[in-house]
């Protein structure tokens, strides 16, 4: 990753990026076990008809039988790549000016929704259970005025720090602070694919903000 100025649609060429996070790949185990689950047992089923252990199913119908686990473990394998693929191209990020949740639906199905820093009322993040607790990672809901929905961003790491720069950024964009001055101003400037970063320089190195970008001493 070394271009995140051009990281979702309608990005603007000067638009840094504060928050890139997708949920935490822990959180994808849960699913990944109950598909091992299903193909081993189907698996372990076919072999047990192949070597004539299921005495109690009529040996007529064990290739028939045979045939539609190879096929249940086919739909299986393609919907959990599906899964997969949907998993981790859930996106959300925070620019100098808005927040923007790139949501994955089905294969080919994207959906985008954005949100100025205007507009967000509240910021909190929780980490719930012995799992979010050890690895840190957890949920943040953004409050909206009027009538936008809610952003639920679901099962990433650091939500405590991404809570902080957000409200951050949020705090800056009510007292109309220009966007080109818009920075986090605690020590943690960004959070990229889970990783607290500190050094504006490092922001410079993986394309979340241009190298001419004057909000740092680079």
């Amino acid at each position: 990753m070394n271009d995140l100025r051009h990281a979702f649609p309608g990005q603007e060429t000067d638009e840094p990026v504060f928050i890139f996070v997708r949920p935490y790949w822990l959180a994808f185990v849960p699913t990944a076990l109950i598909f091992i689950f299903l193909i081993a047992v189907s698996l372990l089923t076919q072999f047990s008809i192949a070597g004539g252990n299921l005495d109690f199913v009529p040996s007529d119908i064990w290739p028939s039988l045979i045939l539609i686990l190879g096929v249940f473990q086919l739909i299986a394998i393609v919907v959990f790549m599906i899964s997969v693929f949907d998993f981790y191209y859930d996106i959300v990020l925070a620019t100098d000016r808005e927040l923007v949740d790139i949501d994955q639906e089905q294969l080919f199905f994207r959906r985008v929704a954005r949100l100025n820093l205007e507009d967000v009322e509240d910021v909190t993040s929780t980490t719930q259970g012995f799992f979010q607790s050890t690895f840190n990672y957890g949920g943040v809901e953004i409050q909206t005025a009027g009538e936008t929905r809610n952003f639920i961003i679901a099962n990433i790491k650091q939500p405590a720090v991404v809570e902080a720069i957000i409200s951050d950024l949020a705090a800056q964009a009510k007292s109309s602070i220009p966007e080109p001055k818009r920075s986090p101003e605690g020590s943690a400037k960004a959070v990229i694919e889970g990783k607290v970063i500190t050094n504006p320089a490092d922001l410079a190195t993986l394309g979340a903000i241009d190298v001419d970008d004057h909000r740092f001493d680079l």
